[in-house]
């Protein structure tokens, strides 16, 4: 797959994630701890997406990075969150379910691509370095 089509397919899929965080909240029992709790999963399910559409449009690697991380970061805290409302018994339950799954595979995605970016940057000043060392010769 083509690195433009991952990323549209990306956006789109924390976008998704973003909105049927919200949907699933709207659904938690009328109690202070399930509400507080419920905002702080829309915060970071919908920043999720925000985070990676920055990520996309970033002008340097270490922009892109650090948005990258902060996506991958935002993900894993609303799966968090969520799993809190289950161990607390404030969802019906499995609503949270499939969020979680999602959750954990965006969290995993982000992962895998700041692994791979970071070995290409640590490659590319490698390469860099040697001709250096080269053209100081």
């Amino acid at each position: 797959m083509e690195k433009e089509q991952f990323s549209k397919e990306m956006c789109e899929r924390t976008l998704k994630f973003g909105a049927s965080a919200a949907t699933a909240c709207a659904k938690l029992p009328d109690k202070t701890e399930a509400k507080i709790i419920g905002e702080m999963i829309v915060r970071c399910a919908s920043l999720t997406g925000a985070s990676y559409r920055a990520a996309c449009k970033s002008t340097s690697g270490k922009d892109f990075l650090s948005r990258l991380e902060e996506t991958e970061r935002l993900s894993n805290e609303a799966k968090h969150l969520m799993e809190v409302l289950q161990l607390a018994g404030l969802e019906k339950e499995g609503l949270f379910n499939v969020l979680i799954k999602e959750a954990g595979t965006i969290s995993s995605i982000c992962a895998s691509a700041l692994k791979s970016t970071r070995e290409k940057f640590s490659a590319y000043k490698d390469k860099n370095k040697k001709e250096n060392l080269k053209a100081a010769v």
